[in-house]
């Protein structure tokens, strides 16, 4: 959380008295590895900032888990529809390891909006990164083959590769864990 406000004062410009506002709105909470922070089906009434450990958003339709987001330190997870329109998820919320994450609710979501201008700011900072790389993954899964997707995650978050399970790789590049462990093997 410390290195998150200090973000947002050194780029955008949170005043003193701002941070007491921004340390009020979030709630520290421990998570166990595998503890679901949300199931599919419930409305994601919080957004979660990664303290410390893993979390995964993803699908699970029965047959296969499709991962479609992973948090790492210093990075925010939800299931973003669902939050921003509080309607039902789509998606389940899941810690990979032991966490810490500070939780932020919905109302005191929208209440940084509209009161915390470096809040504001760094949001619409994040959409439009969100955005790009959504899109990325998007023209990577129709443009890439499985081991260009795996070389681009390799060069450009290895910290996936070297923290993730392979079943959480192989779900996050769309491949099964035996062509990930081929992949791997000639790498």
């Amino acid at each position: 959380m410390e290195k998150f406000l200090k973000l947002l004062k050194e780029r955008y410009q949170l005043e003193d008295e701002q941070m007491s506002v921004m340390l009020d709105a979030f709630n520290k909470v421990e998570t166990h590895k595998n503890e679901f922070l949300l199931l599919a089906g419930n409305v994601a009434r919080k957004v979660y900032l990664v303290g410390e450990g893993i979390i995964r958003v993803f699908s699970d339709d029965g047959n296969q888990e499709s991962t479609r987001r992973i948090a790492f330190e210093n990075e925010f997870a939800t299931s973003f529809d669902s939050f921003i329109n509080q309607v039902p998820s789509s998606e389940n919320i899941q810690s990979l390891e032991d966490s810490i994450v500070y939780e932020l609710s919905y109302a005191n979501f929208r209440k940084l909006n509209e009161t915390v201008p470096a809040w504001r700011a760094f949001y619409i900072n994040r959409i439009e990164q969100a955005f790009s790389l959504h899109y990325g993954r998007i023209e990577a899964f129709q443009n890439m083959t499985a081991k260009e997707r795996f070389d681009a995650l390799m060069d450009n978050r290895p910290q996936m590769i070297a923290r993730l399970s392979n079943k959480v790789l192989a779900s996050y590049l769309g491949i099964t864990q035996e062509s990930l462990s081929r992949i791997k093997s000639q790498a």
